[in-house]
């Protein structure tokens, strides 16, 4: 059947399978949803879509050798092409399909491009606009679609619409501390973990005006009342880890302060809830969920990573600590295990991987990518294979240490709930819970799963190497901060790198 042709209606171009997508709408008021050094991620709200334009800081590497824009864009489809699969082969079965969804990379139009960044134009921050970088490639017909995970999707139609949703994005960060050299020295790294030593680095840079006291040590906890408090941390300095909407509009973020007990309150609608109570009764709700598994009648693991509750605390944590609530288990299936569990592939920490990196790795991961306990503790320590696993699970870890958790809350009616018991409830995370009296249908997401290149590695070692640095100039000179605590987690003992036969050529890791 032929779209409608009306004005404003163009078509999303053909993909190379040679089939037409759906049409879009380009004369409604797309929505900025947010953005990276990368990409550019609006929000079709008539479909509940979101779709991610690329900008030039993405593009410009492959300007080199090629000859026409047509050849540009091919390479692009290519990398892209490398994203949806990564995410489909890797982190999907890694993290649960429950929490995952594949992208749709799809071929739209220049008019299309131009139109939405222009729409979306007065809602970006202006700190991601001044490079010449930061302008999306209109040159380059290629998009990412996903779901607009700021909405509850419902496999069995609307609801009554009587209630608005609630969305919260958090950029969690790394959930434990290992250990490297300090600079210029053998010994420990501080028990203080990367996050909060790089809020030192951004103070000296002027990244961001106010320090976070958030602590992710303290929201992979397990315990209620330090993940509270990573969580009212963040709510007080958002900076980039944080972002909630209503009905997909930016209420509360880095950008933008809305009154958000007022909205808080009035979207609970309970009249015994005070104001002042709005956002610590929600924060209680978010806890739930975070702590919540998607399959409750799946109690098998979706991939063989390692579980354990995280014992460590960042002395740097402004929780005040009391016997018996440093931690406790992480709920099985919950999606802060999933994340927590595979960040735990990396037991090296990029100090030690740095040297590594040249040794096998193609930088493609294969179906069965990530060997069983068995047959890794069979590989032979001074092997090439060891060495590429090694790498691998490195970057695997530095995808979920980067990634962000969507969660989508609306409240259910009565008649909303009897709609709610068909098949399909977990379709894209979707579960109901009831908190405080009242039953809500919630959505849980991972975004931002894309692989980390080969070639990141010297730009992380050299981040690395500059929050230890600058942790050491404000701090370590001026305090004595204990040693890390040990991750309680069974690893097995590492060989001692500069055994490997593959680093022998190689010049030994440099000190920070």
């Amino acid at each position: 059947m032929t779209a409608p042709c009306s004005p404003g209606w163009r078509y999303v171009c053909e993909g190379r399978n040679g089939r037409k997508a759906d049409n879009v709408n380009i004369t409604m008021e797309w929505r900025y949803r947010g953005e990276g050094n990368c990409s550019l991620v609006v929000a079709d709200p008539l479909s509940k879509r979101v779709y991610r334009l690329l900008k030039q800081n993405y593009t410009r590497k492959f300007q080199e050798g090629v000859v026409d824009s047509e050849s540009k864009a091919q390479a692009v489809h290519e990398d892209l092409a490398q994203v949806v699969s990564y995410v489909r082969w890797v982190m999907q079965p890694l993290l649960s399909p429950d929490y995952v969804t594949v992208p749709k990379l799809t071929k739209v139009e220049q008019d299309f491009i131009r139109e939405v960044v222009r729409q979306v134009s007065k809602q970006r921050p202006v700190r991601r606009m001044k490079k010449p970088g930061d302008r999306v490639d209109e040159e380059v017909q290629w998009a990412l679609i996903l779901p607009d995970f700021c909405f509850v999707h419902l496999p069995h139609g609307r609801l009554s619409g009587a209630h608005s949703t609630i969305s919260i994005e958090i950029k969690p960060k790394k959930s434990f501390i290992t250990t490297y050299p300090k600079r210029g020295t053998t010994g420990e790294q501080p028990g203080v973990c990367k996050f909060c030593m790089h809020q030192h680095l951004k103070r000296q840079s002027g990244q961001w005006p106010e320090t976070s006291n958030y602590c992710p040590l303290d929201l992979f906890s397990g315990n209620k009342q330090r993940m509270k408090h990573a969580l009212q941390s963040l709510i007080k300095t958002p900076q980039n880890n944080l972002k909630i909407w209503k009905d997909g509009e930016d209420v509360y973020s880095a950008e933008k302060r809305l009154d958000l007990a007022d909205i808080l309150q009035r979207w609970f609608n309970d009249p015994t809830l005070k104001k002042s109570r709005a956002i610590s009764c929600f924060l209680d709700l978010v806890i739930e969920i975070l702590m919540m598994s998607v399959s409750p009648d799946d109690p098998q693991p979706h991939s063989d990573l390692t579980r354990s509750p995280t014992l460590q605390r960042c002395q740097s944590s402004s929780f005040t600590f009391t016997t018996g609530n440093v931690c406790q288990w992480l709920p099985e299936g919950s999606v802060l295990e999933r994340v927590y569990a595979a960040q735990l592939l990396d037991d090296l920490e990029v100090m030690n991987v740095f040297p590594l990196r040249e040794w096998g790795f193609d930088g493609h991961f294969p179906q069965d990518w990530l060997l069983d306990s068995e047959a890794f503790r069979n590989l032979d320590p001074s092997s090439i294979e060891w060495v590429v696993q090694k790498v691998k699970r490195f970057l695997v870890s530095k995808t979920l240490q980067d990634c962000s958790i969507m969660v989508a809350i609306l409240p259910l009616d009565s008649l909303d709930l009897q709609k709610q018991n068909g098949p399909g409830e977990n379709h894209y995370g979707n579960n109901r819970l009831q908190f405080d009296q009242q039953w809500y249908k919630v959505s849980v997401a991972l975004v931002d799963l894309d692989p980390k290149p080969l070639d990141k590695i010297p730009v992380y070692h050299k981040q690395a190497s500059a929050i230890l640095a600058s942790f050491h100039d404000t701090c370590m000179e001026t305090a004595t901060v204990p040693a890390a605590e040990p991750l309680h987690v069974p690893v097995r003992q590492l060989p001692v790198l500069s055994a490997l036969p593959c680093l022998a050529m190689h010049p030994r890791v440099p000190e920070v």
